[in-house]
């Protein structure tokens, strides 16, 4: 005794699987987007005007005018001077897979991040860190789950699924 099964309209339900699943990239993309955009926000926030405890000092000399600049301290985010941190840090995402970075290709971002180790031989202390981008990943967390699940969601619906 045999059991045959068939599946009539598989066709159409093949084609429904390629949508579904074309629907959940295209969702899952612009989420990844609005995220990478929010913590590349969030972390122009921190550098531009998180909180300063670090010490002041005279900057500035024979070739440029003197101004006071207020430093931060280890654990904030850096404070920015020349605006250079600023306008270094980017947001990619990449054209093939569900992934995408925010950052700076200057070298002192990623000592600012991390800190650096004292300096053998000299009086140099190093740097301890001053993190920007991992607390701005961390505020922007929940909000990415949740706004994966809703442009996956929304995809889904415009299918009716």
């Amino acid at each position: 005794m045999n059991l045959s099964l068939s599946i009539s309209g598989e066709s159409s339900l093949v084609r429904k699987f390629e949508a579904i699943s074309v629907k959940t990239e295209l969702g899952t993309r612009k989420a990844i987007v609005k995220t990478l955009i929010e913590i590349h926000e969030m972390a122009l926030r921190l550098v531009a005007s998180g909180p300063r405890t670090g010490r002041i000092y005279e900057k500035g000399g024979r070739l440029e005018p003197r101004r006071t600049h207020q430093a931060s301290a280890k654990g904030e985010p850096p404070a920015s001077d020349t605006g250079d941190l600023l306008t270094s840090l980017r947001w990619y995402i990449d054209t093939v897979g569900l992934w995408g970075q925010v950052g700076s290709d200057l070298k002192h971002a990623y000592w600012m991040e991390f800190g650096t180790d004292p300096h053998a031989g000299t009086n140099n202390p190093g740097i301890e860190p001053r993190p920007f981008l991992f607390p701005a990943a961390e505020l922007s967390r929940r909000q990415m789950v949740e706004q994966v699940r809703e442009d996956v969601a929304a995809a889904l619906q415009a299918l009716k699924v």
